[in-house]
């Protein structure tokens, strides 16, 4: 039976048409899945190469970004300097007693007050009565810290003057929220001056 079916195809006239059209089958059926696996490997190679141009740019501006971070911690560094809290407080009214001896003034009150807390949102203002509210009313990851302090002494009007300019010239984020004065003799030539300064700081929410 085999050989009667071979040897009509070897005498069959289409013989070599049979053959092309089995040896083109067989041949996709095994190129096909190589030439998948080419294509596929020239993708890979080609997202490949991306990422290596995007990570040697990446390596050469990594120097421009830590100078830009050092820069930018130096100077959150510098704003923390003027902030008042919990942990700088104490340091703050030793510096403030100092001030009043400096200035040939006598202490005569001093009260450094709890501090008040309110959430700080995006444009707000530490001395606004209301906080902005909707787009420009965002909330932030920081709370603002204000801490009230009552001060008074007595001086001469030169001595008061001092004081007031150490004042303004520390370096502190403060505000001058009330001012009195007073003659503190008959004479007139020593002064009593109350005074409430308000101490801000921000700090970052706690979960």
């Amino acid at each position: 039976m085999n050989e009667s079916l071979l040897r009509e195809f070897c005498e069959s006239r289409n013989r070599w048409l049979i053959i092309t059209i089995v040896t083109l089958a067989l041949g996709l059926v095994i190129v096909l899945p190589i030439a998948d696996d080419y294509f596929d490997n020239q993708e890979n190679c080609r997202a490949l190469d991306e990422e290596l141009v995007h990570a040697k740019e990446a390596a050469a501006s990594l120097p421009k970004f830590q100078q830009r971070v050092e820069a930018l911690n130096k100077q959150v560094a510098e704003l923390e300097s003027l902030a008042v809290n919990d942990d700088t407080v104490g340091k703050y009214r030793s510096r403030l007693v100092d001030l009043v001896r400096e200035t040939g003034c006598q202490m005569r009150r001093i009260d450094v007050n709890e501090a008040y807390r309110r959430p700080w949102m995006e444009e707000d203002l530490p001395l606004a009565e209301k906080q902005p509210r909707g787009k420009e009313g965002r909330p932030t990851p920081f709370v603002l810290d204000r801490r009230s302090v009552l001060l008074t002494v007595d001086g001469s009007t030169a001595s008061i003057y001092a004081l007031l300019e150490k004042l303004r010239e520390g370096s502190t984020f403060m505000h001058l929220r009330r001012l009195k004065l007073n003659t503190a003799n008959h004479v007139g030539n020593k002064v009593t001056m109350e005074i409430e300064l308000w101490l801000f700081s921000l700090l970052r929410k706690t979960v």
